[in-house]
């Protein structure tokens, strides 16, 4: 009886360390996938540190189930073929490679683009980027377990677009403020490459930040009266040869009535023979000018002044950062409080939707800035001074 107790404990120690074996790494398996549900899941972790956490686990989870079907498709590949499964088999089993072989490539690509990304947005995890974003959009989804996600569209001053995912209380927040004002803005902190949020702030004008993070050019002047404009990254300063736009990708627009020369001014002072025209380029942005012939003799409309220059911000062709004018004003973000700051009263008489400017003593030469029912900029006219030409030009 002695000898049997012994050897009876022995096998239960067997049966127990059989059990731990098998059921403690598959506990642990459930506990990890449960985890990894509820943190993924949870809306309350897609941001900052957390959020990127988030973005490392996913992207791990599909590169290593793209590089498990990299294997399968590779042993499918070595598979050799053989000549007694008939014609029609072989090119079956030959289009099957194929199709394995892309799917290398597929999955190979998936897992570069994920993984790099991540690579990407590592040096920015302790100095995320900060960005203003406009046109924002909020959208509320949920997963296949109900849970529910939150995130808001927006595109940057650099004319970008973003998908930002964020916590509750911010989209409840944001979505209150949209309703009552749909030109709503924000500046977001974020990881570049990944999109995650690290902070976000609701606003309605542009802080200092803004001016180091997208600075004019040096060349654009602070005077008004310089009648310059930066857009594109290349300065204009008005009156100035429409060969300058030609230069920097600009043409005109296809189907206008514009004509092909511009006649001579046949007296001094006399009016100057103009046409009005749209100019646009590969973005699709436009530019509305009147182009003028200052000279004696006729002119193609190529060789023509630009002297009067404007721009809309309703169809959104340009991003803060495409068209600043002198003093770090942008169209689509400064405010009338903005332009006063820098060019001070405008004429009398104007109302808070459209400020002029007239240069003294010369009552054509003027800037207008148009202003929404938001207050944001929307539409600015740079005209000219034109300088007469001298009675001796058209001597003999």
């Amino acid at each position: 009886m002695s000898s049997e107790g012994p050897e009876k404990n022995r096998i239960d120690w067997i049966y127990i360390m059989v059990v731990l074996i098998f059921a403690v790494p598959l506990l642990l398996f459930v506990g990890i996938i449960f985890f990894l549900d509820s943190f993924l899941g949870s809306s309350d972790a897609v941001m900052g540190v957390s959020g990127f956490v988030q973005e490392v686990i996913w992207r791990t989870i599909v590169v290593v189930l793209a590089f498990a079907a990299v294997i399968f498709f590779i042993q499918v590949i070595r598979k050799p073929v053989t000549l007694t499964k008939g014609k029609a088999g072989c090119v079956g089993i030959l289009l099957t490679k194929a199709g394995c072989a892309v799917g290398i490539l597929a999955c190979l690509a998936l897992s570069f683009i994920l993984l790099r990304t991540l690579v990407l947005d590592i040096p920015y995890l302790s100095h995320p980027k900060t960005d203003y974003l406009y046109r924002l959009g909020f959208d509320m989804g949920s997963t296949d377990d109900g849970e529910e996600t939150f995130s808001m569209e927006g595109v940057g001053m650099d004319g970008e677009n973003h998908i930002l995912s964020m916590t509750s209380d911010l989209y409840e927040e944001g979505e209150k403020l949209w309703q009552e004002n749909s030109d709503l803005r924000a500046k977001a902190v974020y990881l570049p490459h990944t999109e995650v949020l690290f902070s976000l702030e609701y606003i309605t004008d542009l802080d200092e930040q803004a001016d180091k993070l997208y600075p004019a050019l040096p060349s654009l002047p602070d005077d008004w009266r310089s009648f310059s404009i930066q857009i594109n990254n290349a300065v204009y300063s008005l009156p100035v040869s429409l060969s300058d736009f030609f230069s920097n990708g600009w043409y005109i627009k296809e189907g206008q009535d514009v004509p092909r020369k511009l006649q001579g001014t046949d007296s001094p002072y006399a009016s100057y023979d103009s046409a009005n025209v749209t100019l646009t380029n590969d973005r699709e942005q436009n530019l509305f000018v009147t182009v003028y012939n200052a000279a004696k003799e006729a002119v193609p409309l190529t060789d023509g002044t630009v002297g009067t220059l404007s721009a809309t911000y309703e169809n959104y062709d340009f991003s803060g950062t495409d068209l600043i004018l002198p003093g770090g004003i942008r169209l689509g973000w400064s405010r009338p409080a903005d332009v006063i700051d820098i060019y001070g009263q405008p004429d009398p008489g104007e109302d808070d939707e459209e400020y002029r400017y007239t240069l003294s003593g010369h009552s054509g030469s003027y800037e207008i800035f148009r202003f929404n029912d938001s207050g944001y900029l929307t539409g600015i006219m740079i005209c000219t001074p034109r300088s007469p030409m001298r009675p001796s030009d058209y001597e003999a």
